[in-house]
C-alpha cells in the first residue's frame, strides 16, 4: 500500500494535508456521514492516480449516504474534485450549493425539513449538524427573525476558510428548504480551531 501523495497533481490537497497532524490519519474521532462523498463519487469520474491508497479504497468502493466516514478523507475528497474537475472558486460553490441541496432534499433527510421555518431551523440547528458531523461542535451565537450568527469548533485545522464556504453552502440550501428566500451567508472570523458564520434570509 502507499500513502504517497502526488502534490503536481493535487496541490490544494498536499496543502490541506501539510496542516495536519499525521496527514489523512489524523484526527479519527472525527467523522461526518457519507452523502455528500458518495454524490461526488457517484457524479464524477475521478482519476485516482497519484492518490494515496486511504482515499483510493474510498473510489472503490463509495460510502453509503447514511454511512460515517473520517472526515479529513471527506475534506480531502473535496480538494481532489477542486484540484481534478472545478479549478475555479466560482465552481466550487455552485456544485457545494447544488449537491448540498440535493443531498439535503433527497428521501434519507427530507424528513428533517418537513413542515418547518427558517426560525426553527435555527433553533434545532446544533442537533441537525450533530446528525451529519461528529467531532466537531455547531452552536447558535445569536438568532433574530431573520438572521442568525453560529460558532463551527473544530480540531486544528481540520476545517479551513475553503471547507468554511462550503458548509455555508449548506447552511443555505438547508434555510431555502425550509422556506427561507433570499439567503446570504458569510464567515465572519476564523482562526485554526472556529469559526463565526452568519447566515440572513428573507421570509
Amino acid at each position: 500500500m502507499s500513502e504517497d501523495l502526488d502534490a503536481e497533481r493535487f496541490p490544494t490537497v498536499a496543502e490541506y494535508l501539510r496542516g495536519l497532524p499525521g496527514g489523512l490519519a489524523a484526527y479519527p474521532d472525527c467523522k461526518v456521514r457519507g452523502g455528500l462523498v458518495n454524490s461526488i463519487l457517484h457524479a464524477f469520474e475521478l482519476d485516482a492516480r497519484g492518490l494515496p491508497d486511504s482515499l483510493c479504497q474510498w473510489i472503490d468502493s463509495p460510502p453509503l449516504q447514511s454511512e460515517w466516514m473520517p472526515q479529513v478523507a471527506a475534506r480531502a475528497f473535496l480538494r481532489v474534485l477542486f484540484d481534478q474537475r472545478l479549478k475555479t472558486r466560482e465552481a466550487y460553490l455552485q456544485w457545494a450549493y447544488e449537491s448540498q441541496k440535493k443531498v439535503l432534499s433527497g428521501p434519507l433527510y427530507r424528513i428533517l425539513f418537513l413542515g418547518i421555518s427558517p426560525q426553527r431551523l435555527v433553533r434545532v440547528a446544533a442537533s441537525r449538524y450533530a446528525h451529519f458531523h461528529q467531532g466537531l461542535t455547531f452552536t447558535i451565537e445569536h438568532q433574530s427573525s431573520q438572521q442568525a450568527t453560529a460558532m463551527l469548533r473544530y480540531p486544528t485545522n481540520l476545517c479551513t476558510p475553503f471547507d468554511h464556504v462550503s458548509t455555508l453552502e449548506g447552511l443555505r440550501g438547508g434555510i431555502e428548504l425550509a422556506g427561507g428566500k433570499q439567503v446570504q451567508t458569510r464567515v465572519i472570523d476564523h482562526t485554526h480551531n472556529s469559526a463565526r458564520l452568519q447566515v440572513d434570509w428573507k421570509d
